[in-house]
């Protein structure tokens, strides 16, 4: 436990775009054991160990903070692998306690975004070409007559992602399965695409041309440097992180004098006095981002 350690951060990006998150990171949490449950819950134990090892390696100085733009663009931290019940033990130098704002849904969010309209995002020219195959696909559905009937699922499922509900659309599946149909290859999982298939059989004929390597070659007469599987998952993340790191927290950052942040993946970590302030900083942004805002929530007030 007496261990020093140097903090490690890789990635040039991290010193150049990131510095105002890699300053809090490094120099303004803590760590509040007082708050540390000793009970584990025993189906996520290799899950709950590595989320406490996050906290111990934390508060023995073992930081480290990562970002591979060639593959998710994700910020990566000790913070990232804990669980929620572990980060609520994380203070600041005021020994205040956070709360995550989070966006509801994110991954379908961003993945039918996508399909209505093109996003300015922080990538390599080969997740821009992937990019492409938005409108791309677009035009091949028009093509085939069912444009229409895409735009029919699109609509039940934005509802239901107004109403912060849209896992419920698939009421045989949990949130996990769900989003694992996004990123799995195509035929991995039978027993989860046939049921995305039987509910929207045009958004599920979407996705899967979107994971298709053969759709990529038609378009480009070359492989993908990675399968289209992959590169859906990478392009999603760094539209993720465009939004949440580059966008929302340079933001917040500008309008919030001294606030300290957090970001893990799709949600913000703030002192819980400033939650509902960085709530209506993020619907802005979203708001001059996309067509339709996403649900805010706000999780862990007293």
């Amino acid at each position: 436990m007496n261990e020093v350690y140097q903090p490690k951060v890789s990635s040039s990006i991290i010193n150049r775009e990131l510095i105002a998150l890699k300053n809090d990171f490094l120099n303004k949490f803590s760590i509040d054991f007082s708050g540390l449950s000793t009970q584990i819950d025993s189906s996520k134990i290799v899950t709950e160990y590595n989320s406490i090892l996050g906290l111990i390696d934390y508060h023995n100085g073992k930081k480290w903070m990562s970002l591979n733009t060639e593959k998710d663009g994700r910020l990566h931290t000790n913070f990232t692998i804990m669980s929620s019940k572990h980060r609520k033990l994380i203070r600041n130098n005021k020994n205040e306690e956070f709360v995550e704002i989070d966006v509801g849904s994110c991954i379908p969010y961003l993945f039918i975004m996508s399909i209505i309209q093109k996003v300015e995002f922080y990538g390599d020219d080969h997740l821009k070409k992937y990019q492409l195959l938005f409108n791309k696909l677009n035009s091949r559905m028009i093509e085939l007559g069912t444009v229409e009937l895409l735009k029919a699922e699109l609509k039940v499922m934005l509802i239901a992602l107004e109403e912060d509900r849209f896992y419920r659309l698939f009421p045989l599946l949990n949130k996990i399965e769900i989003l694992s149909f996004f990123f799995c290859k195509n035929g991995s999982k039978p027993s989860i695409e046939n049921i995305i298939e039987s509910t929207f059989p045009n958004f599920y004929y979407y996705v899967f041309q979107m994971k298709n390597n053969k759709f990529w070659v038609d378009q480009y007469q070359c492989p993908p440097r990675f399968d289209c599987n992959e590169l859906l998952a990478h392009y999603l993340f760094h539209l993720e992180a465009t939004v949440m790191l580059y966008k929302i927290s340079k933001r917040v950052k500008k309008s919030i004098r001294g606030i300290e942040i957090i970001t893990i993946h799709d949600c913000l970590m703030v002192p819980s006095k400033y939650a509902e302030q960085v709530k209506a900083i993020m619907l802005e942004e979203f708001s001059n981002l996309f067509k339709i805002k996403p649900i805010i929530k706000i999780k862990g007030l007293p």
